[in-house]
């Protein structure tokens, strides 16, 4: 009886270690696909503010070239109309 006791133990202690390193195994699992989503994530973003910016200014430039044609034309014209 102390034998087959002894026998059920380790292997129940045996079960409890699989689970063990099973659950182990999923949380790393888990923990590594949130870190993946993060990442993800986190390069989706950047994206998406570098294009913003460069957005920003190709507008702002945009912006100073027509003002600057419209300074020159309004300079040629009115300078045009005092000689």
């Amino acid at each position: 009886i102390k034998v087959n006791f002894k026998f059920k133990l380790n292997f129940e202690f045996s079960q409890l270690q699989d689970q063990s390193q099973l659950r182990d195994q999923s949380q790393l699992r888990v923990q590594t696909q949130r870190r993946d989503q993060t990442q993800r994530r986190d390069q989706r973003q950047l994206r998406v503010q570098t294009q913003l910016r460069i957005q920003t200014q190709l507008r702002d430039q945009n912006r100073s070239s027509t003002h600057l044609k419209k300074r020159m034309f309004h300079e040629k014209t009115y300078s045009n109309g005092k000689n």
